[in-house]
C-alpha cells in the first residue's frame, strides 16, 4: 500500500522527481522502524482514519505535530504537508529507542466520537490482535483523558 501510494503520488506529480530518492530511502527506513517497533498496523489504522474523517469533512490539520516528520505519514495522507519540502525529522516522531508512540494528536473540536468509533466504519479490522486497543486509544484521545 505504501509503494503504491508513493508511486500515485509521484506519477501526480505531488512529490516533484527530484524528491523520488530521498523519499524511497526515507520511506524505506521508516517502515524498518515501524516493523520493529510494531506499529506499522498503527500507521495503517491512521490512514484509514484520516482518510475516513476527511472524507467526512472533519477539519483536519496539514500534520500534526511530530508526524510532521514522516514520508509515510505523508505517501499515506495521514499528513498533507510534504516533510521533504520543509525538512522535518522522522526521529523526532518515531525512533528504535523510545518506547512511546508519538502520536501528536487528532483534531478535537469536529471528531464526531461516535462515528469515530463506528465498528461499521472498520469492519473486520476490529477483530484483529491490536485493533479494539487501538480504537479504545482513540476514544480516549478524543475526549482527552
Amino acid at each position: 500500500t505504501v509503494q503504491r501510494k508513493f508511486q500515485d503520488k509521484l506519477s501526480a506529480g505531488i512529490i516533484p522527481p527530484e524528491q523520488k530518492s530521498a523519499f524511497r530511502s526515507a520511506i524505506q527506513e521508516e517502515m524498518r522502524v515501524f516493523r520493529k517497533l510494531h506499529m506499522d498496523g498503527f500507521m495503517l489504522s491512521m490512514s484509514e482514519l484520516i482518510t475516513w474523517c476527511k472524507e467526512q469533512d472533519m477539519a483536519i490539520g496539514t500534520a500534526r505535530g511530530s508526524v510532521g516528520g514522516s514520508r509515510v505519514a505523508y505517501v499515506t495522507d495521514i499528513i498533507d504537508l510534504n516533510p521533504e519540502t520543509w525538512h522535518t525529522v522522522f526521529s523526532r516522531f518515531c525512533n528504535e529507542d523510545r518506547v512511546e508512540i508519538g502520536i501528536d494528536g487528532l483534531p478535537h473540536g469536529d471528531m464526531r466520537e461516535n462515528n469515530l468509533v463506528n465498528p461499521h466504519m472498520w469492519g473486520v479490522r476490529l477483530t484483529q490482535k491490536g485493533a479494539r486497543q487501538e480504537m479504545a486509544a482513540c476514544k480516549r484521545a478524543n475526549r482527552g483523558t
